[in-house]
């Protein structure tokens, strides 16, 4: 939650003081941020709701007294978080704008800093970041909550977009640029996908339309191995629509299984 204590601490004021007296002016929400740069209308600014920031420089106001004081009773009985008024035309604050501050707990400002259009856009800014880091909260309380794993799964990809228990991509590099390295990764791989097979049946089904899966290798190879050299492909290894292209070498559209 954002207040005003929040709001008035953001760069675009250089100096801010309390017009009047208000209790628990900093801890008031403020949902919304708003600038004032009209007179009120026959509706008394129906607009402004409860929860909003208002700055203005009462530049349209700056040579009535009168309708500054109107604009800004009316402003303040619609209950907003806040009003902050910038010191640039020497604002004049009457009495009772003072003391409709203090009795209604709108708390009423004079600042010196930026324009107002900076204010409003640092404040939504901060906002907008509050509002993302509640939602991360509401999931964290979802994902704690009891559910099946699917559920956990979904929770936890959209709170931090780790894919859970799926493999998506696989990348494998042989440790030197010779025919006993790439065989011996590719016996290291079929192991260890292997005793992958226990969590689940990954491994053991095809479903070419899931996924789409493009490996290069620069090959050391200029040509395919003769049977009696080539290692025998690994049980996993099935026709799917995913290739691995391995270089000029031999393989080149040798089909291998994919995880989905």
């Amino acid at each position: 939650m954002i207040t005003v204590a929040d709001i008035i601490a953001l760069p675009a004021f250089e100096r801010i003081e309390l017009a009047a007296p208000c209790a628990g002016a900093g801890a008031r929400e403020v949902r919304n941020v708003g600038i004032l740069d009209l007179a009120p209308d026959e509706q008394a600014y129906a607009d402004y709701l409860p929860g909003e920031f208002i700055a203005s420089n009462l530049g349209f106001a700056r040579d009535d007294a009168a309708l500054a004081e109107a604009s800004l009773l009316a402003l303040i009985r619609r209950n907003v978080a806040a009003v902050a008024v910038k010191n640039v035309y020497h604002p004049h604050l009457s009495e009772a704008v003072r003391s409709a501050s203090t009795a209604m707990g709108v708390p009423l400002y004079l600042y010196e800093g930026a324009y107002h259009e900076v204010l409003a856009y640092q404040a939504l800014d901060l906002i907008r970041r509050d509002g993302e880091e509640s939602d991360k909260g509401r999931m964290v309380d979802a994902l704690l909550a009891a559910h099946d794993s699917q559920g956990t799964r979904t929770r936890l990809y959209q709170l931090t977009g780790a894919m859970g228990a799926t493999l998506q991509c696989l990348a494998v590099a042989p440790r030197n640029a010779d025919e006993c390295s790439l065989y011996a990764a590719l016996d290291a791989l079929a192991g260890v996908l292997a005793r992958s097979r226990p969590i689940g049946p990954a491994w053991t089904r095809c479903s070419p339309a899931a996924t789409t899966t493009s490996c290069s290798h620069s090959c050391p190879m200029r040509s395919r191995p003769p049977p009696s050299v080539r290692p025998p492909r690994p049980t996993w290894w099935r026709a799917s629509s995913a290739s691995v292209l391995c270089g000029s070498g031999w393989g080149r559209r040798a089909r291998c299984r994919t995880a989905t």
